[in-house]
């Protein structure tokens, strides 16, 4: 497929499974070049979100459409970074605005068609993420609030990928936590 979609479009037509092959979610990890990357990367995901006609490209994504699931062999990294930011703005956009779907945000079921096969923890971290309000008030991290949560199992913080997520929501929420639009965040989406 030689298509051009947003991360909601395609996500909308295709289920995304990151492979066994693909190696841990690396923009989360606790060094200065990740921090690097992942800082520049969530400001201009919200610099795309606040101006009014503002488009981020990332390049490409390419891989293979195995029945209704897209599998990523490049851009594994993006697409999992753009998860973690829609997970974030639409759950503030149901806590903090007028959204008509609180409670039942269509949203929600859209993300759980996003899937780590790398190692199940990932997978069932992903899982869970969807289904459970993550984003706390105030200066709080994210990752704090999600680890001290019941439904959060210890063994996941010994996978990277699940704590490289951790601290990727950690930068957009540091990022984000002043915004208040986030009705119109989630329909630019």
């Amino acid at each position: 497929m030689n298509d051009i979609y947003s991360f909601y479009q395609l996500i909308s037509k295709y289920q995304i499974e990151i492979p066994i092959i693909q190696r841990d979610y690396a923009q989360g990890r606790d060094n200065a070049k990740a921090a690097d990357v992942r800082n520049a990367l969530v400001k201009k995901m919200i610099n795309a979100v606040e101006k009014e006609d503002e488009t981020l490209f990332f390049d490409f994504v390419y891989g293979r459409v195995d029945g209704n699931k897209f599998i990523p062999f490049d851009g594994q990294q993006r697409l999992t970074t753009l998860f973690l930011f829609h997970k974030y703005v639409f759950e503030k956009c149901q806590s903090e605005s007028n959204c008509g779907h609180k409670g039942n945000c269509i949203c929600n079921g859209i993300l759980g068609r996003f899937s780590y096969a790398t190692r199940q923890s990932s997978r069932e971290f992903c899982d869970k993420l969807v289904q459970e309000n993550i984003v706390p008030s105030g200066d709080r991290k994210i990752s704090e609030n999600i680890i001290n949560q019941s439904w959060f199992y210890p063994d996941w913080q010994k996978d990277p990928t699940v704590m490289g997520m951790l601290t990727t929501l950690d930068e957009i929420h540091s990022q984000m936590k002043d915004k208040n639009d986030f009705k119109t965040f989630a329909e630019k989406l």
